[in-house]
């Protein structure tokens, strides 16, 4: 006998939102894990050199990236209905917030672009990928953002 699909709950929206976004984190593993062997060359190298200013820029690396890292633990934990209801609130402003964070030097860029007096300016790719990477980081927010309103309404409403 085949067992039911029908016995299994359906995933809430917030837990398809973690999919989705753990799906995006996997794609972002590799630069990031790139990004973490750069700052620990760059820490044992400061280290070495009695450079303290490489070595904080290797901490530096570290505490950006290793947020995303927590973050996609959530995600992988709340996609498969593992983690507590005390974390999911947690879950999704830290989403929000590191997001944000990350966004604004990419405003700075988008600004810094407009700003320009430049008659003949960077070629229209250079908008494209600009706009593009702000657009990624909008949805994200939002998309945490939703989730998050989502888990309080189910929370209030107890469904």
């Amino acid at each position: 006998m085949v067992p039911s699909l029908s016995n299994y709950p359906q995933p809430t929206r917030s837990q398809k939102t973690a999919q989705t976004l753990e799906s995006f984190d996997y794609v972002l593993l590799l630069p990031a894990t790139a990004g973490l062997v750069a700052a620990a060359f760059s820490i044992l190298i400061g280290f070495d050199r009695r450079a303290p200013a490489a070595v904080l820029s290797g901490v530096g690396i570290v505490l950006l990236i290793a947020p995303g890292f927590v973050l996609m633990a959530g995600y992988f934990k709340h996609a498969r209905g593992r983690l507590a209801a005390k974390w999911l609130s947690p879950l999704w402003i830290g989403t929000a917030v590191y997001n944000f964070l990350l966004l604004l030097p990419w405003l700075y860029a988008v600004a810094a672009l407009y700003q320009q007096d430049s008659a003949e300016g960077p070629p229209f790719v250079y908008y494209l990928v600009l706009h593009g990477v702000v657009a990624a980081y909008v949805a994200v927010i939002a998309a945490a953002l939703r989730a998050y309103k989502y888990d309080k309404l189910r929370k209030s409403y107890g469904f």
